[in-house]
């Protein structure tokens, strides 16, 4: 609600937004995600409020550059040619030449757009930015954007689950991303991000709905389906963390592809919303 406000007052950032919108709606979408998600770790990382305004409008923003790419391109199913790659990686500088037009945008707002294909290996782009020559901002913005790359679903396959995403990061870890900051992002979104289906021990489904920050593998959760009997049952919030008897008393056995199950967990996600 912040960001969105944060974004009503910049009538610049919601002109620019638009923008995106009328070219690409993916890339709408995947704008919006990849501000909220920067958003929410910078807040996690204890920074200020202008700061945590800062990075989601920068990350909202952080594709701008595509409104001047030939939308074959962006939505090419296949391996980019050369040429083509060529033309997309020019993206950044449109975005950032596009953002300087507005003064009244921060310098940290321009940061997501100049450096989140920069990698902490130095193998990135475009000036090849290398370890700590990367902005935390930057650093953080190119982890987030391909998080949410990896988990969307596009018109020509299907993203991967959050867990899937959050190994092959983690993967990456070694060279491509700093590992505190990897590591500081999956502590901020959990193992088991909010809106995730898992199936419990005891034989139900349920929908994370909060973080346990001291064990990410026990997070809080509202059971809402029996998968024996394959049968929904009254909501009920399972805090993993804690003991039976105590609200507690079940243990994640693994996530659950929720187009396998044809439910929507995000609707229980919601109800738990509501009620707090």
């Amino acid at each position: 609600l912040e960001l969105a406000d944060s974004v009503r007052r910049n009538a610049d950032a919601l002109n620019i937004l638009g923008r995106i919108k009328e070219k690409d709606n993916y890339i709408f979408h995947h704008s919006i995600s990849v501000g909220v998600l920067l958003m929410i770790l910078q807040h996690d990382n204890g920074l200020g409020n202008d700061e945590v305004m800062d990075a989601g409008i920068g990350g909202m923003l952080h594709d701008i550059g595509k409104i001047y790419v030939d939308s074959q391109i962006l939505n090419k199913p296949g391996k980019l040619s050369q040429i083509e790659f060529e033309a997309m990686r020019k993206h950044v500088g449109y975005g950032v030449s596009v953002l300087k037009q507005y003064p009244e945008l921060s310098s940290d707002v321009l940061l997501p757009a100049l450096e989140h294909h920069e990698r902490y290996d130095g193998t990135g782009y475009p000036f090849g930015k290398k370890g700590e020559q990367i902005s935390s901002l930057g650093q953080k913005a190119a982890i987030i954007d391909v998080y949410d790359a990896l988990t969307s679903d596009r018109c020509y396959h299907r993203g991967m689950t959050p867990p899937m995403a959050i190994r092959k990061i983690f993967e990456w870890s070694k060279h491509h991303f700093n590992p505190q900051q990897v590591k500081d992002f999956v502590k901020s979104i959990g193992i088991y991000p909010v809106g995730t289906l898992v199936s419990l021990e005891s034989g139900r489904l349920a929908v994370v709905v909060e973080h346990n920050y001291d064990d990410l593998t026990s997070p809080k959760v509202v059971a809402f389906f029996n998968m024996q009997n394959k049968l929904h049952i009254k909501p009920q919030l399972v805090d993993l963390a804690r003991h039976f008897g105590f609200g507690g008393g079940d243990r994640v056995l693994r996530y659950e592809d929720e187009r396998k199950w044809g439910l929507d967990p995000h609707q229980y996600l919601q109800q738990w919303m509501a009620w707090n």
